[in-house]
């Protein structure tokens, strides 16, 4: 039997196929429901490029991951068992309001990762950088 957040992840990778695609200077408000994950992808670039991601998400707390896409799966069990994972860029768990940076190598698309593990629907307004 699947654990409650092998279904969230599941369902993120169902959702991925038309997954958000966001650009660096981006900022948008998403609804992250209860026990859910939100993916966005972020496109790669011909050099290394730093983004940055901010996020804020009042009363409620969400986490944040950063990682390549091609690692989706890999950050997707770590995350599920709570365990560290060189493969996870940046991370920001069980925040209401902050920043994060990552490194993106070159020529690799990137994806950053909304979950909510809390007892309610997050509004979370997430902004790309770089």
């Amino acid at each position: 039997m699947l654990s409650a957040w092998k279904w969230v992840f599941l369902a993120a990778l169902v959702f991925c196929a038309g997954c958000n695609r966001v650009t660096l200077n981006d900022e948008r408000t998403v609804e992250v429901a209860v026990g859910t994950a939100r993916p966005f992808i972020v496109e790669a670039a011909k050099k290394d490029q730093k983004i940055k991601v901010e996020v804020s998400s009042p009363g409620v707390p969400v986490s944040v991951y950063v990682c390549l896409e091609k690692d989706r799966e890999a950050v997707e069990e770590c995350i599920e068992a709570q365990r560290q994972s060189d493969k996870i860029l940046a991370t920001m768990e069980k925040t209401e309001r902050g920043t994060l940076e990552a490194t993106i190598p070159a020529n690799n698309v990137a994806m950053i990762l909304l979950t909510n593990a809390s007892a309610k629907t997050a509004n979370v307004r997430v902004r790309t950088t770089n």
